[in-house]
């Protein structure tokens, strides 16, 4: 043999050797493949996290609920799949050198939201466990278990929550007692344009838009300016499908409701598009006593597109469309009857840019617009207002180290409100604020948030909001939280500029703004204790107090003419408990209670139209793999004193009445057909409650929904 030829034996050997050891290696491992499905109608889950307990192993499901592990070493293994809004699911496998395992994980929807992300409280994203500020996150499922039709209705068991219905029609709320005007109304982190009465009417918000709503109590000042000195409700809308999904739903009810809206969204190519139409119509509500409500419409749209560029970051563009039409009939001191209509028209837009630097640097910028214009129409005189906003909002978040995180950012807005309601028909205010905060984790269990805000607004001196927040975690299942802050609003263009008349027959008043008004100031306390255990029991008591310095209340200057002035202080303060109990894997118990004082330094006028005293009792059951959901819930208010107002004097009288206590009733029935066809049954108000006086002045309602997803 030459030498050419041993070369060549001995490559192939060694060729042969290597192929060997690499096929021996080969027979000592094993893999794992499966997918991943919902319980109740068998549809695959996307963006689960597979984990192989206590090693590095894992991976994530595609859109189709697959998912594959290779070169595991053959042995006994714990794996696990985790999705937000699932209860974790484990499994034990034996691997087998040289085979491959097949796994199917069904996943049960979890009725705790430990898990989901929350951003409003810190204005990141955080788990909802880990916010060291109290947070309430009102899900998507519970919305949709209370069959609301809009933001009022979503809000209306929360506890602290008192939603109070306008002569507008309307529907406004009250947090621990707080009027609606402190409390700031963001859709999507963004403010929105129009009010009525300085108040954002939440029921021109459709529920079927809504993925969540966070709310955060107590002076918020310190991250969001003016209006926030009660706290904040951010309603995050509905995002992109990662495939195409189609979701059409109808409802209807009692008082002639039928309403119906069509949802389009998915990712192609990098790019996202969500796009929907709704309309509704009936559904008579009130909203006064004097007031009847004869027919209520109300049509829109919407649509987003979202980018994503290594290069460039990520770039979404939205805008929404909705016009809503109350007509309505009341009868003047004569007893003729007067008919009258509200029409208003919104438009907003908005253009985001976000990207992430190297995981330490995060960069957001949102600019938007807002139109809202009004008209009402009664007795042949037509009252109009236009509110256009336009702004910018920026964000930073850097991680300067592992325990310290530093966010900032600036906010600059043009709001230009015209109405027959103010001197000079128009007026422009423009208001800009810088924030910084740092969260700073000294320990692993121990964290604090320390920020401020300085607010410059037109012809208003600058205010600055500082708050401190901290987060102890006693254990894994106990956690202390406490707060103080500042918080101020600035009067707004009615308080300042109103200048109209109250037509009311043989006695109008007339309504004139206040100049010289200082912005009110607010400082707030609270201190929460959270304990969830094993992801069975949730208990969480929360103590506060939120003081008013310069309130802006209005008051009768002469008789007959009504003004707004600055009144020394208000304090509220309460306590709030709640608990929710899932002691069994389809049965879970929701108590809340709510109790608030209001000590106020004059006590000529009405601060508060709350009952000191409410509590909510609700229950959920589900049967088979929860294709079937039953739900109930129970809402108890007690007696509260009302101050009576004259409107011939327009003054209060020293007398009060009392609204007696009441309870509310509410249940409903979800069936899972399949995964694409989902219908609702239930009622509210089923004891047919009335108030002549004081309202709910409808009773009992009763809808049915359909929803197909495709």
């Amino acid at each position: 043999m030459n030498q050419a030829q041993n070369v060549f034996v001995r490559a192939g050997f060694l060729l042969l050797a290597f192929w060997s050891a690499a096929l021996l290696a080969q027979s000592q491992y094993a893999s794992i493949i499966g997918n991943i499905v919902d319980i109740a109608d068998n549809r695959p889950l996307g963006q689960a996290n597979i984990i192989v307990i206590g090693t590095q192993y894992g991976t994530i499901s595609d859109q189709q609920g697959h998912f594959a592990i290779s070169q595991l070493p053959a042995g006994r293994y714990q794996i696990q799949a985790r999705l937000l809004g699932y209860e974790p699911n484990s499994q034990e496998i034996v691997l087998i050198a040289g085979q491959s395992a097949k796994l199917q994980f069904q996943m049960c929807e979890s009725f705790f939201q430990a898990d989901q992300v929350v951003v409003t409280a810190t204005r990141s994203e955080k788990l909802l466990q880990n916010v060291p500020i109290v947070t309430e996150l009102v899900s998507k499922s519970e919305i949709q278990d209370r069959g609301a039709e809009n933001l009022a209705q979503a809000l209306q068991d929360r506890p602290g929550i008192t939603i109070m219905e306008e002569s507008s029609g309307g529907k406004t709320l009250r947090m621990n007692g707080i009027d609606g005007k402190y409390v700031l109304v963001l859709v999507d982190g963004v403010p929105i344009a129009g009010k009525f009465n300085n108040r954002t009417e939440l029921n021109i918000l459709d529920a079927d838009k809504v993925e969540q709503v966070e709310i955060v109590k107590g002076p918020s000042s310190a991250l969001y300016g003016s209006e926030a000195m009660g706290g904040v409700v951010n309603v995050i809308t509905k995002g992109f499908s990662d495939d195409l999904a189609i979701n059409a739903t109808t409802r209807a009810g009692t008082f002639d409701l039928y309403s119906g809206d069509l949802n389009v969204s998915g990712t192609s190519k990098g790019i996202g598009y969500q796009a929907s139409i709704d309309h509704s119509q009936g559904g008579i509500d009130k909203s006064e006593s004097s007031i009847d409500v004869t027919d209520m419409r109300t049509s829109g749209g919407s649509g987003k597109l979202r980018f994503n560029s290594a290069l460039l970051g990520r770039l979404q563009f939205g805008g929404d469309y909705k016009e809503d039409i109350l007509d309505s009939e009341s009868r003047n001191r004569q007893g003729l009857l007067l008919e009258n209509q509200s029409k208003i028209k919104r438009y907003n837009t908005h253009l985001t840019w976000g990207k992430m630097y190297a995981d330490k640097l995060s960069l957001k910028a949102v600019g938007y617009y807002s139109n809202y214009f009004r008209t009402y129409t009664s007795a042949g005189a037509i009252d109009s207002t236009t509110d256009k906003v336009i702004g910018i909002k920026s964000d930073v978040l850097y991680g300067l180290r592992k325990n310290v995180q530093i966010a900032m950012g600036f906010d600059y807005s043009h709001d230009q409100y015209e109405a027959d309601r103010v001197e000079n028909d128009k007026v422009i205010r423009e208001q800009s604020g810088v924030f910084a905060q740092a969260e700073v984790k000294p320990l692993d269990r121990l964290t604090f948030i320390l920020g401020g805000r300085y607010d410059k607004i037109t012809s208003i001196e600058g205010f600055f909001s500082p708050r401190l927040n901290g987060m102890l975690a006693l254990t894994s299942d106990l956690k202390l939280r406490a707060a103080v802050g500042r918080g101020f609003r600035a009067a707004s263009f009615t308080d300042m500029y109103a200048d109209f008349i109250i037509p009311i027959p043989f006695s109008p008043i007339r309504v004139i703004g206040n100049k010289d008004l200082v912005p009110e100031k607010s400082t707030g306390y609270d201190f929460g204790l959270e304990y969830f255990w094993n992801s069975k029991i949730l208990l969480n008591a929360t103590v506060y107090q939120n003081k008013f310095d310069d309130m802006i209340i209005d008051y009768s200057v002469e008789p007959r003419v009504l003004s707004y002035r600055n009144i020394e202080h208000a304090t509220f303060t309460g306590l709030e408990w709640q608990s929710r109990f899932y002691l069994l894997n389809n049965l879970t118990t929701t108590i809340t209670y709510n109790y608030t004082n209001v000590d106020q330094s004059d006590e000529n006028v009405e601060v508060t139209r709350i009952s000191p005293h409410t509590a909510t009792f609700r229950i959920q059951y589900g049967l088979f793999n929860n294709r079937v959901k039953l739900s109930f819930r129970d809402q108890f208010s007690s007696d509260r004193e009302v101050r009576v107002f004259d409107p011939t004097s327009g003054r209060y009288l020293q007398s009060f009445e009392t609204k007696k206590a009441f309870n509310l009733t509410d249940a409903s029935l979800l069936l899972k057909i399949n995964h694409l066809i989902t219908l609702r049954f239930g009622g509210t108000n089923l004891t047919d409650y009335k108030d002549t006086y004081y309202g709910p002045w409808i009773g009992r309602r009763l809808f049915s929904t359909l929803e197909v997803n495709y």
